[in-house]
């Protein structure tokens, strides 16, 4: 699922599960996702770029490929993205490597 543009999005009680991408990416995006499940996701469960103002909140993601929540800028700003309360189990590396991926959540400003 992608969202892209967008002021005060609910997404709350669902699940998904079985993409062959990122569960759910926000581009741009003010709103919240809360009380979820995304579960097995080739790449992240939640992929935030560009967030003005996003809530991502008692989540459950399992078996994430590559991360587990990942919220990420294209330019230094401000985001105001609050994680809170998520639950994260079995997240991988499937793209191997040292860096970021694998982890269970990351936040990348360029220039810092």
């Amino acid at each position: 699922m992608q969202l892209e543009s967008c002021k005060a999005v609910k997404i709350a009680d669902c699940t998904i599960a079985g993409s062959g991408r990122n569960g759910i990416v926000c581009i741009a995006v003010a709103g919240e996702v809360s009380d979820s499940t995304i579960a097995q996701t080739a790449d992240a469960g939640l992929f935030a770029v560009d967030s003005a103002g996003l809530l991502l909140a008692r989540n459950r993601i399992d078996r994430a490929g590559n991360n587990g929540i990942q919220v990420w800028r294209s330019m230094a700003g401000e985001d105001g993205t609050l994680i809170i309360d998520n639950r994260l189990e079995n997240i991988g590396n499937r793209s191997g490597g040292s860096g970021n991926m694998g982890t269970q959540s990351t936040c990348f400003v360029p220039g810092t």
